[in-house]
């Protein structure tokens, strides 16, 4: 994929997020030893006459861009929370783990300079611009786009959840660790994306999630392509974060991979997985939280499908490490009266998996602190419906608070 491709495609992503993206929003790429950008104030709805090489003209961002170690990409983006956040100088800090490992441990505001804006990047991948605009880095386009969705949820965490005591920060020492951990793990996972992005092949075909837990392993691996899809189109996971599997059967569950995008995944990338073990199947690696998978599984001989989520309301309650009370009687009804927490535990260990099975019970769902929500059901279709509904009881709790504070 060339340039132009590249840049378009990832402008037509974030033309179709639910919120605007600010009137400088712009990309700036390095390929091939040039420096590209598109126009200002187009709000990303571009075509390829409005991305120009400026390799050899003077901006702050170019100049910040070509002098990044490792990054080929930056996004200016004002979006809604975020915009609340540089026009009050309001810092951001990781409360959940994705935004400790893909963003950084804070994100603060700077004055407008090369040497502000190019220290900030150096240390993390985002910073906000005062009076301006944010700026995301990444090793590419699709990094840099994550970045930025990643960095308004957490926004949005960091003003809403006063509304419910307020959001407590991850530590320092915990933000740092798994931020390092991000990076080294991921890194063959996005040389691989750039293999792949590089060739034509076709986007997998989106079909309806089917009820029904007695799926053969062909239609559990498209039923989970299908809902990957949909989660990511409903905001309820962004990038590679959030896992799903089904059971297969007594002694098998099929869980989706690790570090690859949802908008990327095909049948063939769904990993079988033992239950007994979590020892899995073929060249592709599972889920890190294929632990946590199975022990749902081999406590609930009921459940056929398990979804992990990092939705935004819900992600507000993870933040404040507190539970979900379900106002309204109908969801109630289906998803219970409240959603516990579950305690912390760093991301894939046997501490977060106790720790979530023993708040979840026999329950349909939690939140996981610092962390984002987890839900089952009797199949992927059941499960699907009612992580939508937590979420739904998760944002009406929140914004009915929030519009009476504003």
């Amino acid at each position: 994929m060339d340039k132009t491709d590249l840049i378009l495609k990832y402008a037509g992503m974030l033309c179709d997020l639910e919120y605007p993206v600010g009137d400088e929003a712009r990309f700036f790429l390095k390929m091939d030893g040039r420096i590209y950008a598109t126009e200002n104030g187009l709000d990303f709805r571009c075509g390829a006459a409005d991305i120009r090489d400026i390799t050899e003209e003077s901006s702050l961002e170019k100049d910040v861009l070509n002098d990044l170690s490792g990054r080929t990409a930056l996004v200016l983006a004002k979006t809604p929370y975020l915009g609340i956040c540089i026009d009050s100088g309001h810092e951001i800090r990781a409360c959940l783990d994705d935004m400790a490992q893909i963003v950084g441990y804070r994100v603060g505001l700077v004055p407008h300079t090369y040497k502000d804006v190019h220290r900030a990047l150096s240390r993390g991948e985002a910073v906000m611009v005062r009076g301006r605009y944010a700026i995301l880095a990444g090793r590419s386009l699709y990094e840099a786009c994550v970045a930025l969705t990643v960095l308004e949820k957490s926004a949005e965490i960091t003003l809403k959840s006063a509304v419910i005591g307020g959001a407590k920060p991850l530590s320092r020492a915990d933000s740092l660790l798994m931020r390092e951990v991000y990076k080294r793990k991921y890194s063959k996972a996005e040389a691989d994306f750039h293999a792949q992005e590089e060739s034509e092949e076709q986007s997998p075909a989106v079909s309806e999630i089917r009820a029904g837990k007695a799926l053969s392993v062909e239609e559990a691996r498209e039923q989970l392509v299908t809902a990957g899809l949909k989660l990511q189109e409903q905001g309820l996971v962004q990038g590679t974060w959030g896992n799903l599997s089904v059971r297969l059967n007594e002694e098998q569950m099929l869980c989706t991979p690790s570090g690859i995008d949802y908008s990327r995944l095909t049948p063939e990338d769904m990993v079988v997985v033992n239950i007994a073990d979590s020892s899995w199947e073929g060249e592709r690696k599972p889920t890190s939280e294929r632990g946590l998978h199975a022990g749902i599984y081999a406590a609930r001989p009921e459940v056929g499908a398990v979804i992990h989520t990092h939705s935004a309301a819900a992600s507000i309650f993870a933040a404040a490490n507190m539970p979900v009370a379900v106002e309204d009687p109908q969801m109630a009804a289906c998803i219970g009266d409240v959603i516990p927490v579950a305690k912390y535990g760093l991301p894939g260990t046997k501490k977060l998996s106790e720790n979530t099975r023993k708040a979840l019970g026999k329950g349909t769902g939690c939140i996981m602190a610092h962390h984002g929500m987890i839900c089952c059901g009797e199949d992927l279709f059941d499960t699907f419906q009612k992580c939508g509904m937590i979420e739904e009881a998760a944002r009406q709790y929140i914004d009915r608070r929030w519009e009476e504070r504003i």
